[in-house]
């Protein structure tokens, strides 16, 4: 009698220490796993704000100047008749101001960055306020390479210089891009903008300094395509 229940004090004990083994090793697993599913979520998290980071840049940007602007047919973009016309770009200016143009869309005096999120189904005005930071910088005069009449504002004149008036080319040289200029006609690119999904554009179009159009494109089997007219202004 004393042996059998030695005996079995014994494999009780035995499995108690077992079962407190198996709780330990779960237990670890556990937390691996969750360590490697933190790991995971972190590395996900990188990767896609580097995405974000990297693919809105300067290549992009040109790239898809380069592919509207073949649409030569899209007349809302080559309005007036326009065959090759001089195009400048230049980026919005944004202070924080709300402004009440966009009121009849937003309801209320807003942003310039809320305007257009307002389109992307977004409320990260961070994001645009950052791609309109980087367009200050943008420069489009490479399209040159592809036939298009390009005027880079920034190497013809420099508000601060005092000299010349600012110009930075000859008076004759003026002379002759100003009689081109009222040849061909001209328009300016503005704005340049992306969604996160990167499927959507904003730009807008101003012709003769006089008034412009706002548009979307968006991207249809990899190749961006005009969406719609979202607005226009009057100076």
């Amino acid at each position: 009698m004393y042996i059998k229940n030695y005996t079995s004090s014994k494999l009780i004990d035995q499995e108690t220490k077992l079962k407190s083994c198996l709780s330990i090793l779960f237990l670890f697993a556990l937390c691996m796993s969750c360590n490697s599913s933190e790991e995971k979520k972190t590395t996900l998290e990188v990767k896609k704000e580097n995405l974000e980071t990297l693919v809105i840049d300067h290549t992009l940007k040109i790239n898809f100047l380069k592919e509207i602007l073949k649409d030569k047919n899209n007349k809302i973009l080559y309005a007036y008749n326009y065959t090759n016309p001089y195009i400048k770009y230049k980026s919005n200016k944004y202070v924080r101001n709300k402004d009440v143009r966009y009121q009849g869309r937003m309801g209320k005096p807003s942003t310039f960055p809320e305007y257009i999120n307002s389109f992307f189904n977004s409320k990260d005005t961070t994001y645009i306020i950052n791609q309109i930071a980087s367009n200050n910088t943008l420069s489009i005069g490479e399209l040159s390479n592809y036939g298009y009449n390009i005027l880079d504002w920034k190497t013809i004149h420099n508000d601060s210089l005092k000299t010349n008036d600012g110009f930075l080319i000859s008076k004759d040289s003026l002379e002759r891009l100003s009689e081109h200029r009222s040849q061909k006609r001209e328009f300016t690119i503005y704005g340049l903008i992306f969604n996160k999904s990167l499927n959507l554009a904003y730009i807008s179009v101003d012709y003769f300094m006089s008034h412009g159009t706002e548009m979307l494109y968006k991207k249809v089997n990899n190749k961006w395509v005009f969406h719609k007219i979202i607005g226009g202004y009057q100076y």
